[in-house]
């Protein structure tokens, strides 16, 4: 109970301060007294989830694992990307090309057909490549797709410059989703799969509150408080961009952290986790 108390005021005012950040500035010593405090309380959440014996929310022995901590912070940064630049695109879509709402919504449709697309390649490709190399590629696809999308301006069209980079984004973020909840859930023992199961989504919502906090207050002072389409433009680009570059960071992050094979059947469950030798 406290824990989770611990876990949400913390993270929501990380969100908040960043926030408000774009109305008071960076420099002010509100800004850094909520972010603070949010890490603060962040902390208290691991000291009380350590010093509890029975169930805890989160056994902080899991995040020993490579594949799980590697799998949940790249689940946070592609959390982080991905909310970001749906809330980009759609005010580009809306806002400055002037498409109303249910265009946009029938726009985003090849973006989810392109994730389909990259999860059955991600089953398929999964019994010749290693996960490592898996997420790798699809973080740095969804980034080259984010990449195309930050060069948008006033006087865009949709087919010219978001149908085609929302393709390659897609089938690259089809890759990566497909690909990390196996390698989160590879190594751990049956009794506590739905706690990593849980973790690994929780990972995604925060990633996602922090990135559209963070990347949508850049954005905002990238207009510098204009509000004409060429501005916006400019604005939702530079969030694009930023997004891109969150996703190379994710990939850095998996090419780093995760071994590179996962554990296979027949491992040993080790302090709740599955050890094994890698086959290569």
């Amino acid at each position: 109970m406290l824990g989770g108390v611990l876990a949400t005021a913390g993270v929501g005012l990380l969100v908040l301060g960043i926030v408000r950040s774009d109305q008071i500035g960076w420099a002010t010593a509100t800004t850094w007294a909520t972010i603070l405090a949010g890490l603060a309380l962040l902390a208290g959440f691991g000291y009380v989830e350590a010093r509890t014996a029975a169930e805890p929310l989160l056994r902080l022995g899991l995040l020993r694992s490579r594949s799980i901590a590697g799998s949940n912070a790249f689940n946070l940064l592609v959390g982080a990307a991905m909310a970001s630049a749906f809330y980009f695109m759609s005010l580009y879509l809306q806002v400055v090309l002037g498409h109303g709402p249910a265009r946009t919504g029938l726009e985003f449709l090849p973006f989810a057909l392109g994730v389909v697309l990259g999860s059955m390649l991600a089953i398929r490709l999964g019994y010749r490549v290693g996960p490592r190399a898996l997420l790798v590629t699809g973080a740095l696809l969804t980034a080259i797709g984010f990449g195309w999308f930050a060069r948008v301006d006033a006087e865009g069209t949709f087919l010219a410059d978001v149908l085609v980079p929302s393709l390659v984004a897609s089938v690259g973020f089809g890759i990566s989703l497909a690909t990390v909840v196996r390698t989160a859930t590879a190594e751990v023992a049956p009794a506590e799969s739905g706690v990593v199961s849980g973790l690994l989504n929780s990972s995604r919502q925060i990633g996602a509150a922090l990135g559209l906090a963070a990347l949508g207050a850049a954005a905002a002072h990238r207009t510098g408080g204009r509000a004409d389409p060429g501005s916006l433009a400019d604005g939702y680009g530079w969030g694009l961009l930023l997004s891109a570059l969150v996703l190379v960071a994710a990939a850095a992050i998996a090419h780093l952290v995760l071994p590179e094979t996962s554990a296979a059947g027949g491992d040993v469950v080790e302090d709740g986790v599955l050890t094994a030798k890698e086959s290569r």
